[in-house]
């Protein structure tokens, strides 16, 4: 009932909508969720925070945003400190397809992260979170077991609830909020708290070792998102919602 009050029939925002789904639900939640099954959860983070530079750099490419010789310092800071974190996992025993599906995850987050600040910021956030949550269901469903869900107990159930409302609806109107108001690579920086959170989670719940360059690393990337995002002038402006949502 309130997607058909909040302009559902708008073309624009279904085909936004079903796109985001595609890149976000599918793609990049698909990808990073079997790469951590690969390289572990703390990698798979540590990882998907370099979508902050690839959203910078294509923005770039495109012609929305501007590339200074700080932001490219910022750039070659930040992945010098991925670097550091990632480098004494990855000797030995990383697993070469789940580096990839991280990395995957990554990009086609960059990518809906472009496309949100271009496309769908025009539209109703509800309806395009409605959509999104659409396709992501159609394209997955299939792959769920068929007892999976049933056999749940009730700790399960209510982390489905918690995955479904806080973590994807709750969570991607937020992020079209970010985007909205701070446009793309400067919302996308806030990724900068995803290794931090990565390593401190994945130490807490999985037991994985934090090496003792963790921490300076965490800091160029700090560090080097910082430089490569901040603009003192502010976000570019971006499109309005449209009164009859087109």
């Amino acid at each position: 009932p309130i997607v058909l009050q909040r302009r559902w029939r708008d073309r624009g925002a279904v085909i936004d909508g079903l796109v985001l789904g595609l890149l976000i639900n599918v793609a990049t939640l698909g990808m990073a969720f079997h790469a951590m099954g690969q390289i572990g959860s703390s990698m798979v983070v540590i990882l998907t925070s370099c979508a902050p530079f690839v959203t910078l750099l294509m923005a770039v490419a495109i012609g929305i945003e501007r590339l200074d010789a700080r932001r490219l310092a910022g750039i070659v800071v930040g992945f010098a400190g991925v670097l550091v974190v990632c480098g004494p996992r990855v000797s030995g025993h990383a697993d070469l397809a789940g580096l990839a599906l991280a990395a995957g995850a990554a990009l086609t987050f960059s990518i809906s992260t472009l496309w949100t600040r271009q496309r769908a910021a025009r539209h109703d956030p509800l309806v395009l979170a409605f959509w999104q949550a659409v396709a992501g269901a159609v394209v997955l469903l299939p792959f769920a077991t068929a007892d999976a869900l049933p056999a749940l107990p009730l700790a399960g159930w209510l982390s489905v609830l918690w995955l479904a409302l806080v973590v994807s609806i709750g969570a991607m109107l937020l992020w079209m909020y970010l985007v909205h108001q701070m446009g793309a690579s400067r919302a996308a920086s806030l990724h900068l708290m995803n290794p931090l959170f990565g390593l401190l989670l994945g130490h807490l719940f999985f037991a994985e070792a934090i090496g003792w360059l963790d921490l300076p690393g965490l800091a160029l990337v700090a560090g080097g998102i910082l430089m490569a995002t901040h603009s003192p002038a502010g976000p570019a402006p971006l499109p309005q919602p449209s009164p009859r949502g087109v």
